[in-house]
């Protein structure tokens, strides 16, 4: 499956970009203050770099190359994995639902319900509907597309 490299300075010029990018993605990041962030098939390297496909240079903490998300939209899977950052990520699952090995103690995330997991360095964990991750001490939702989302429900 080809890479589609999604680096948001020089994709987004205006506020019908965003749309059309968020029109055209399979799934979203939502930061905790709202802003959102077009994920697309293939593999989106998310980081402060600008190497990174997804460029977030606001974030002190993320790494320069922090995270991989994986989409099949085929399959409707999503994998996140660490790239081996400083300041680490956490997976937030909803409702308690993870079949991961790396599970912590809720008290040890900035997350506040759910199971959460520790991603290990270049190991993949699968994402749910919802399910919150926090790169370094930022927190995202990540969120299917809706169509994507009710098709693969049907």
């Amino acid at each position: 499956m080809a890479t589609q490299v999604v680096n948001l300075d020089n994709f987004v010029e205006s506020d019908e970009d965003v749309e059309d990018a968020l029109v055209s993605s399979v799934a979203s990041l939502i930061h905790a203050d709202g802003q959102t962030w077009p994920l697309h098939a293939g593999e989106t390297v998310v980081g402060r770099g600008d190497a990174a496909d997804m460029s977030l240079p606001e974030f002190s903490s993320l790494s320069g190359a922090h995270v991989r998300f994986g989409i099949n939209a085929e399959t409707q899977v999503c994998t996140v994995t660490d790239l081996g950052s400083t300041n680490g990520s956490q997976v937030a699952f909803p409702d308690g639902e993870s079949n991961s090995k790396n599970l912590l103690d809720v008290k040890h995330c900035f997350c506040t319900a759910g199971t959460i997991v520790k991603l290990q360095a270049r190991i993949p964990e699968v994402l749910m509907e919802g399910s919150k991750v926090v790169l370094g001490v930022e927190e995202f939702e990540f969120k299917w597309t809706p169509d994507q989302h009710d098709a693969a429900c049907t």
